[in-house]
């Protein structure tokens, strides 16, 4: 993650405003300013998870977007990608989804998978780190491909899962996704959780895997939630909680 200024949220929205995103943006950078926690409602489908990271952008600070399902995350991937691509942007995005999806052999079980790496058995999990627990060469290599390609050619993982691409690099290179996964993460502007990740016991180790500093980072909550006991309101409502 570079270092950036402070600047307008519009120098990071690639779209033209519509269906009042230039109003939540606006909201939320004086919410910044203040050091205030917001609370946002709105129909489902007005544009908010852009409008949210623009201004988190804006103001030189890493956004923790967390959300509820995977759709989520390739949708929040496509679109910081979509601001590298129209407005020549640098961003770097990591989409962090559960382990298992992401572990190479065919059962995964958390306790087997700390019992291999204090082992030494799994070959993906070694070819990661050298003897001094310092990132391989080779994971060095493909982090900076996946970071060039992003900032120089978003085109290419527009519309594809982050987390599948990089878990077939690491197929190919002997690698582990997931550490891969998570070293993208310390250097990303833009980091995609689960809500396990924030609101359960693994909270404080989220934080220190991932570099995650909380003094320069603002975190995003989606809530995609279904009203069924209002027929009078939209069927869709979706809650946007942002806290500093």
């Amino acid at each position: 993650m570079e270092k950036r200024g402070y600047s307008h949220w519009k120098d990071f929205f690639p779209y033209e405003a519509r269906l009042n995103q230039d109003q939540i943006a606006e909201f939320l950078k004086r919410q910044f300013d203040l050091n205030k926690i917001s609370i946002i409602e709105a129909p489902y489908g007005i544009g908010k998870s852009i409008a949210m990271i623009s201004s988190v952008l804006s103001t030189g600070k890493k956004a923790i977007f967390v959300t509820c399902n995977n759709a989520a995350h390739h949708a929040i991937v496509d679109e910081v990608l979509k601001i590298n691509q129209k407005l020549k942007k640098d961003l770097i995005v990591s989409s962090v989804i559960g382990k298992e999806k992401l572990c190479m052999h065919d059962s995964f079980d958390y306790e087997l998978c700390e019992r291999m790496k204090q082992n030494k058995e799994c070959e993906y999990y070694e070819n990661s780190y050298s003897k001094e627990k310092k990132l391989s060469h080779k994971s060095i290599l493909l982090l900076n491909e996946i970071i060039s390609i992003m900032k120089k050619n978003p085109n290419i993982l527009l519309h594809y899962s982050l987390p599948r691409y990089i878990k077939e690099r690491c197929f190919e290179k002997k690698l582990c996704p997931y550490e891969i996964t998570i070293e993208l993460a310390k250097r990303s502007d833009v980091v995609i959780l689960d809500y396990f990740h924030v609101f359960t016991f693994l909270n404080s180790t989220t934080l220190k895997r991932m570099a995650i500093d909380p003094s320069k980072s603002i975190l995003l909550v989606d809530l995609s939630l279904i009203h069924i006991s209002e027929p009078t309101r939209p069927l869709y409502i979706s809650y946007a909680v942002f806290c500093l």
